[in-house]
């Protein structure tokens, strides 16, 4: 009868350690499945932040290109163009 009772407590043991090694190999492969996703997915924001900074360059070379001035545009209140007043009157010397 202990015999009986050793042999069930260690075919016990047994059963209770499978079942933990497959809970661990199911949380195992778990991990690993979310970690593949999250690489996948950085992987989805690093090129969709390349391609805003492509835009962003593209978008700022044509802006760049079309800001041409106009030197005959009036730029005050009072009407006056840069084109209207000499380059004296940009800077002040002194005395005059």
């Amino acid at each position: 009868m202990m015999n009986t009772a050793i042999m069930q407590e260690k075919t016990g043991d047994i059963f209770l350690q499978k079942q933990i090694e497959i809970m661990i190999e199911m949380n195992n492969k778990k991990f690993v499945s979310e970690l593949q996703q999250l690489k996948n997915r950085i992987d989805l924001l690093e090129n969709e932040v390349k391609q805003n900074n492509a835009r962003k360059v593209t978008a700022y070379s044509e802006n760049k290109s079309i800001e041409k001035k106009d030197i005959n545009r009036p730029i005050d209140r009072n009407e006056v163009s840069p084109s209207d007043v000499t380059i004296e009157k940009f800077f002040y010397f002194g005395k005059k």
